[in-house]
């Protein structure tokens, strides 16, 4: 099974969420990212991961880190290392971080890498320019 990874805008509900290619923020702005998993081989169906399952969320430093998916980059590549959490008790395929002001000031359009960890079993998925970030004005 090949586990992929769709970006959220931000909802209200777990059936509130549409799908999209990336995800637009402003620098120094309060969100949250979503995602969620699906399976690839299964026509793109929401994949809901074992219990106990654990999910790393990282954004890379700079816009051509990860070149691809098996690309092990040192710590100093992300710009965010953080632990997922699942925000819908009712949709365990959903899965958050929250970017505070300051992750997002200093934050640029990037690629993200998600990591799934089930028991002895781990997925890596890439999101290639899933961040794209507006600057505040007069930042170049």
């Amino acid at each position: 099974m090949r586990i992929g990874v769709q970006l959220l805008n931000t909802g209200a509900s777990e059936n509130s969420f549409q799908v999209k290619s990336f995800i637009t923020i402003h620098q120094g702005e309060t969100t949250d990212l979503f995602i969620r998993f699906i399976d690839e081989d299964q026509d793109k169906l929401r994949y809901v991961p074992a219990s106990g399952a654990t999910t790393l969320i990282e954004i890379a430093r700079f816009p051509d880190v990860f070149g691809t998916i098996s690309n092990i980059r040192e710590e100093v590549d992300f710009s965010i290392r953080r632990n997922a959490t699942q925000p819908f008790a009712n949709d365990g395929s959903i899965w958050m971080i929250p970017l505070t002001a300051t992750d997002t000031n200093s934050m640029i359009s990037s690629n993200i890498r998600v990591t799934l960890t089930e028991t002895s079993t781990i997925s890596k998925a890439l999101v290639y320019q899933a961040i794209k970030v507006i600057p505040k004005e007069g930042q170049p």
